[in-house]
């Protein structure tokens, strides 16, 4: 009888001893998940509020260590030499493409481990349950703000849109985003038209699936934000006749970017709800028919005046780029100049050096 009870309470303790060591890997993950991603929004974004928010959920998942769980049982139950889980890995957690890469990485850790202590927890003391199931919701939020952050970060640190269209490209769109990325072009934009909409997004989609491949790019649709939904872009830029910033807003949310085009001053003072603009045209362009042509004091003057980024776009090449630069222009879009090229890695690199030449170099590298 006693060789009963005493395996019986062997039994109970092991039981006890996985969910300790259940608890304390995930407070682990959790723990480091936030540090990353306090540490980007830190150094990378330079964000104060988000990494103070980090860090308070770092503070309260102490404080409920302290409180509710057995800290030292958990320590005690620790066998990081034993556990099986250390020698998985994946190829997905060999690399990571880009800064975007890292904090949805990261947040995916943070949000998983809650919901595991969450559960957990529930088998050893139910307050701390539910000041788990408090936090991972809150995490949610924090995603939002997190990439919502990154991607304005990521179009502040543009200089060069590509706006991509497959009828002026002489190669594959694709081979063009891919030589224009490597010659420096961060920034693109995917346009397209075409009277079956079936056939103009498959189109849309293959571009923007290529870019979305390339680490730090920043991916945005022309004119269709549900074709930027779709397809896993990071906005939509909207002209005059498109859907009205504030429905386009609706529809994506406040993480997602949104473009307008913009032809004069006041068109630029009205544009509010917009993360960037584009002014234009500066110049005749073979791409499109110009109805506004602006010129180069209209984009010096819209860059100064805007209270966001300004993409000045109409008729721009190589060579006429250096006069919007000297006019106090700080950044361009640009299509069949690249587009048209033959070597557009060359001339994607010409202008990105003439605008930023360290926008080659990632802006949010760790």
């Amino acid at each position: 009888m006693n060789g009963m009870r005493e395996n019986s309470q062997i039994q109970a303790m092991l039981a006890a001893m996985s969910v300790y060591r259940t608890l304390d890997a995930n407070l682990n993950r959790v723990r480091e998940g936030l540090r990353v991603l306090e540490d980007c929004a830190r150094f990378s974004l330079d964000d104060g509020d988000l990494s103070g928010r980090c860090k308070n959920l770092r503070a309260r998942l102490a404080d409920i260590e302290a409180k509710h769980l057995p800290g030292l049982a958990m320590l005690a139950g620790r066998d990081t030499a034993g556990d099986a889980g250390t020698a998985l890995s994946n190829e997905r957690e060999e690399s990571r493409a880009g800064a975007l890469d890292i904090l949805r990485a990261n947040i995916r850790r943070v949000q998983e481990g809650l919901r595991v202590l969450e559960e957990t927890a529930k088998l050893v003391s139910a307050p701390a349950a539910l000041v788990f199931k408090e936090l991972r919701y809150g995490s949610y939020t924090l995603e939002q703000a997190l990439v919502a952050r990154e991607l304005r970060a990521r179009l502040n640190a543009s200089r060069v849109m590509l706006v991509i269209t497959g009828d002026v490209c002489r190669q594959r769109p694709e081979d063009v985003a891919k030589a224009a990325y490597t010659g420096g072009v961060r920034c693109f934009q995917v346009r397209e038209k075409g009277s079956n909409d079936g056939e103009t997004f498959k189109r849309v989609e293959s571009i923007a699936r290529t870019l979305l491949e390339l680490p730090d790019a920043l991916v945005i649709v022309n004119d269709r934000p549900d074709f930027a939904l779709a397809a896993g872009a990071h906005g939509v830029h909207l002209g005059r006749s498109d859907m009205p910033i504030d429905k386009a807003r609706a529809l994506l949310g406040p993480m997602l970017l949104i473009g307008a085009s913009t032809h004069s001053i006041d068109e630029v003072r009205s544009a509010s709800g917009a993360d960037y603009l584009g002014a234009g045209a500066m110049f005749a362009s073979t791409t499109k028919q110009v109805q506004h042509l602006g010129g180069p004091d209209f984009g010096a003057v819209a860059t100064k005046l805007a209270n966001k980024q300004v993409f000045c776009v109409g008729g721009i090449t190589v060579e006429n780029a250096r006069v919007l630069k000297d006019k106090g222009v700080a950044r361009i879009a640009v299509s069949s100049a690249i587009c048209s090229a033959d070597n557009p890695e060359y001339v994607a690199r010409e202008l990105t050096e003439l605008f930023d030449s360290a926008l080659r170099t990632p802006h949010s590298a760790l």
